[in-house]
């Protein structure tokens, strides 16, 4: 696999300490804008709100977003599948954990005992076009750090009349196999620069101590040098003044 070659979100990444499904594919496809929110992102993750969470934020909608928010819900609610998948399991779960040496961070939408389900918004008008617009990475991962069976992604259609499409990743071996691999090149990368960057911050580190230890050095022979100078011409000047009350004597 040909990472992209923009470091812009690698060095994001390396900055958090952690990495995000979002994060890895914006490393694997060289990124170089920053992430902006959206009309379609926002109107997704009210549905997520409300259907997940059964929680209607405050934020206003134009007329006709909401009316296909509203049908959005209503068809995901009575969608049989949907509805199984959804009894038995917990909503909206942050995680962090350690994968292959790497930090990984984010929030999984559906989990239960035996899967973990994702929710899709989607253009798409059939489960075959859903299903070829996933590069099932997310899946990858998110089966990594529950340590689960199965992954379902759960996609409901923006245009009416808002088909649902549901499916298991494991239909797809392939894929999964593929997208198994492309995490693991990904998380190689992502943990040989943080080591690469450790490496450099320990060197500026230890190039910084033993800088101010040499300052100290100096400083410290300077004194010396200086109280030593000082030393030897006192007793220059204690010598001749001895001389000199001598041959006062004298006379």
């Amino acid at each position: 696999m040909e990472i992209g070659g923009s470091r812009i979100a690698l060095d994001i990444a390396l900055e958090k300490e952690y990495v995000s499904y979002s994060s890895l594919t914006r490393i694997r496809d060289g990124v170089t804008e920053p992430f902006l929110g959206n009309a379609a992102t926002e109107e997704g993750f009210e549905l997520h709100s409300r259907f997940l969470e059964k929680n209607k934020t405050a934020r206003v909608f134009a007329y006709d977003v909401e009316i296909r928010l509203q049908k959005m819900e209503n068809a995901l609610n009575a969608d049989a599948l949907v509805s199984a998948i959804m009894r038995t399991s917990m909503v909206e779960l942050p995680f962090d954990q350690i994968v292959n040496g790497v930090r990984c961070f984010g929030r999984l939408d559906i989990l239960s005992n035996d899967f973990v389900a994702d929710l899709k918004t989607t253009s798409c008008t059939t489960m075959n076009a859903f299903v070829a617009s996933l590069d099932f990475l997310q899946a990858a991962l998110y089966l990594r750090v529950t340590d689960r069976k199965d992954f379902y992604y759960i996609g409901i259609c923006k245009v009416a009349p808002h088909n649902v499409f549901v499916f298991r990743v494991a239909k797809f071996p392939e894929r999964m196999k593929a997208a198994n691999k492309e995490l693991n090149e990904l998380l190689k990368y992502v943990k040989a620069n943080s080591k690469q960057k450790q490496h450099g911050k320990d060197n500026k580190e230890k190039s910084s101590h033993y800088g101010k230890e040499d300052n100290k050095r100096k400083a410290k022979g300077k004194r010396k040098a200086k109280g030593k100078s000082n030393s030897i011409d006192g007793h220059k000047r204690s010598k001749k003044t001895t001389r000199k009350n001598t041959s006062k004597g004298r006379h």
